[in-house]
């Protein structure tokens, strides 16, 4: 079964969520500038749906990557003004 992830809202302002057909519980995410700079991290404690707070975050576009112990999953969005 082929792995399908989602990130909404995109643009996002204020938080942005992932939410599909993967077990989001403990998984490790970053959020990454196109550079490659972290800027953000943390670990899922909610099985269903990731919630992260991106409102510090400058306008622009970002990678978010996750990694749930067996493979990285990588989704571009954009920080809306």
């Amino acid at each position: 079964m082929q792995r399908k992830l989602v990130v909404y809202p995109n643009p996002a302002e204020k938080n942005l969520y992932v939410q599909g057909n993967l077990n989001l519980h403990n998984i490790s995410w970053e959020i990454l500038t196109l550079d490659g700079k972290v800027v953000l991290q943390g670990i899922n404690n909610n099985s269903e749906i990731l919630h992260i707070n991106v409102g510090e975050l400058d306008y622009g576009f970002y990678l978010l990557k996750l990694n749930d112990g067996k493979q990285n999953h990588t989704l571009k969005f954009l920080i809306g003004q």
